[in-house]
């Protein structure tokens, strides 16, 4: 197995700093987890009936956390699957990527820019006189 090229940013995904606590952190939580589902699943076979609830817990909480490790590393997948929103048919699209004939749309910006107008951001409002 060849290590993929390093204009892909895979050092700095697998070997960064947030990375290596990601690694740390599993490598703790999940060996755990299944540490305490083994202890479960000897207290349940024991006769303690609640504990066969654990049982199936501590896994459940192990996989979780492995799962929670693979999306932290890899943000930007879950952007790339999704793909790009495509406008209805006919619409026109505005450099920014909405359709500019939205009303809705067109209505929440002349609200924004009437606020904008009202107190413009850099400082509190000025204050008005009776």
């Amino acid at each position: 197995m060849t290590a993929p090229a390093a204009g892909n940013g895979w050092p700095q995904r697998w070997l960064s700093k947030r990375a290596v606590r990601l690694h740390l952190t599993l490598l703790i939580v999940f060996p755990g987890c299944l540490a305490a589902g083994w202890f479960e699943l000897t207290r349940a076979e024991s006769g303690n009936g609640l504990s066969w609830v654990y049982v199936f817990e501590w896994p459940f909480f192990a996989a979780f956390a492995a799962y929670l490790w693979w999306r932290l590393l890899h943000p930007e997948d879950e952007h790339r699957a999704a793909g790009p929103a495509k406008p209805a048919r006919g619409a026109a699209v505005t450099s920014a990527g909405h359709q500019a004939d939205d009303p809705e749309l067109r209505a929440w910006n002349e609200y924004l820019t009437r606020l904008h107008a009202q107190s413009p951001p850099g400082g509190p409002p000025a204050k008005r006189r009776r």
